[in-house]
């Protein structure tokens, strides 16, 4: 089982208790992210306490998939994974547009 990164970030941002939010999807474990995204969606938006209710959904939404066991973390909907890789350079953005 793999616990969420920041249950006291999750609350926060939702207005909704983990243990809450156990209670809330639980009749919709057997359900695909997309749904459970949903849901979570809704749930917050009837909470009022959030500025960005679908960012927050997709955070709830993984951490739930992920305390399940369908989902480890950095694997993405489809079971693959993805990386990224980024490079700081001595150029201002100008400098850069121009090589």
């Amino acid at each position: 089982m793999t616990t969420p990164v920041n249950m006291g970030a999750l609350a926060a941002g939702t207005g909704i208790a983990w243990d809450t939010w156990l209670r809330l999807l639980d009749p919709f474990s057997s359900e695909n992210h997309a749904r459970l995204a949903e849901e979570a969606q809704a749930l917050i938006r009837a909470q009022g306490k959030s500025d960005n209710p679908a960012w927050w959904a997709q955070s709830v939404a993984v951490a739930y998939e992920q305390l399940l066991g369908r989902r480890v973390p950095g694997q993405q909907q489809d079971g693959s994974f993805a990386v990224s890789l980024g490079k700081t350079l001595p150029l201002t953005p100008e400098e850069l547009l121009t090589r």
